[in-house]
């Protein structure tokens, strides 16, 4: 399935989080702690990536947590094609193909049952489609495809991605859209790697916060407004490659990655998980999703321990501290 994120909503939405202790924010121009799976391999993007095939190939990885994140880059406008964990040859291998036409990516989870082939899809095998999000686009002759997936799926299909170590690939391309002959093809050992962390930091009342260290500067100083702490909500969900969306007839805020999906109505005390309800402070029924001049702020502890990260608070320095991964 392929799942795009509007950038123009996103700059729209220009939301902003409350919490009484803290809350998760994503410096300007620097890289997302996950990568967004919108077709695109931006640099720095990910954590890892390889050349192979001399330079007709790159694989970019990004592992951290439950869920592993690949963008693939080929010189070719036809298919490429991922197999993870591969036995002999191309058996056993899971098997990712994806290819982009008419502006449309098309990305398959399948299963290679031999060593050349074939690789039926994972559903006709009885197994399971496990791909979360997928993008791809096609320029200047490189077809690009982004995937991401959880690294153990429970789909006897799929091969479990190590969250660091060694894992075997093989590779190929095509010159066609949709399963055809390989144009090149390829195998490799790559290095997992441990997922990167993030530390982030910011000051109330100061636009300039830091990442890892390093100062960043914020389009709008968090503040603090009947006892919670406020500030733009995409500082939390754009690094975490999040998807938002906005709507403005119910007033909702509508996040998704990961297979995760928040949904937060303004002046509602719960919000839906995956289509659960769940109350965003059990302790407050106060904290609710408001509207303050013309931005949207959401509830950033929940929000950002949905989203996996860990939230400290200094009141002394009234400085906040977001780690992600969550220790």
């Amino acid at each position: 399935m392929v799942r795009r994120v509007c950038i123009a909503r996103i700059l729209r939405l220009c939301a902003a989080v409350a919490v009484i202790t803290g809350l998760s924010i994503l410096p300007v121009r620097v890289r997302a702690a996950q990568p967004l799976v919108d077709g695109v391999v931006k640099v720095g993007e990910y954590d890892h990536s390889t050349v192979l095939g001399n330079g007709l190939y790159t694989l970019s990885w990004t592992v951290a947590s439950d869920t592993a994140w690949f963008g693939i880059q080929a010189t070719t406008t036809g298919w490429v094609a991922l197999g993870i964990d591969p036995e002999i040859a191309m058996n056993g291998a899971d098997m990712v193909f994806g290819w982009v036409s008419g502006g449309k990516a098309t990305v398959l989870d399948q299963y290679s049952t031999g060593m050349f082939g074939p690789h039926p899809d994972d559903t006709s095998l009885g197994g399971t489609t496990d791909i979360l999000f997928s993008g791809g686009s096609e320029q200047a002759g490189t077809t690009t495809i982004e995937f991401s997936r959880k690294r153990v799926t429970g789909d006897k299909y799929d091969k479990p991605v190590p969250a660091s170590g060694n894992l075997k690939i093989v590779w190929a391309i095509g010159n066609a859209d949709g399963i055809s002959p390989h144009a090149a093809k390829g195998s490799a050992t790559i290095n997992v790697g441990a997922p990167a962390s993030i530390v982030l930091t910011f000051t109330i009342g100061s636009m300039t916060g830091t990442r890892n260290g390093t100062p960043v500067t914020l389009d709008a100083a968090p503040v603090i407004q009947n006892g919670r702490t406020l500030l733009p909500v995409r500082y939390v969900v754009e690094p975490l490659g999040a998807m938002v969306t906005w709507t403005a007839g119910t007033q909702t805020v509508t996040i998704q990655r990961s297979g995760l999906t928040l949904a937060l109505v303004v002046g509602k005390a719960t919000a839906t998980a995956n289509g659960v309800s769940v109350r965003i402070d059990p302790a407050d029924a106060h904290v609710v999703p408001v509207i303050l001049q013309g931005r949207t702020m959401l509830p950033a502890r929940f929000v950002a321990e949905q989203l996996g990260c860990a939230v400290s608070y200094d009141p002394t320095t009234r400085v906040v501290t977001v780690t992600f991964p969550k220790p």
